[in-house]
């Protein structure tokens, strides 16, 4: 013989998210959709800058090489930030890493505001006279 029950069934579990549901959300989207927009606008406007001016402050003669250490030297301390940053975090706390980065970033800028003459309208060799040392 059969046992019947007059309980209704058990809800199935509920099902896990799937596709874009389980990687993006509406917040997820949004901040894909920020951080595109920042490295477009980024790329149009802030990166170029410093390699128009790497690549005009140096003396002829040496700007091949010159361009070459400085290069090294950008992707050396990119390394350096990006092999610290999650031991900082750990050690620090995420708004304190981020803080410490800004600060020496606000430090770079004021160091360059005063340190970085203008290049601009100028020939290179009216800019090569800019770095000339003084003696």
């Amino acid at each position: 013989t059969r046992k019947t029950s007059l309980a209704p069934p058990p809800a199935p579990p509920p099902r896990p998210p799937s596709g874009n549901e389980a990687v993006c959300g509406a917040t997820g989207w949004l901040s894909l959709a920020g951080m595109v927009l920042y490295l477009l606008a980024f790329g149009l406007g802030m990166s170029p800058i410093p390699w128009t001016v790497n690549s005009e402050i140096y003396p002829l003669s040496v700007r091949s090489l010159c361009v070459g250490i400085a290069t090294a030297t950008n992707w050396t301390v990119n390394f350096v930030v990006a092999a610290s940053f999650l031991s900082l975090e750990q050690a620090m706390g995420a708004a304190a890493t981020f803080w410490m980065y800004g600060a020496f970033a606000a430090a770079g800028l004021v160091w360059l505001w005063f340190a970085l003459p203008e290049t601009a309208n100028k020939s290179l060799e009216e800019i090569e006279k800019l770095f000339e040392r003084r003696s």
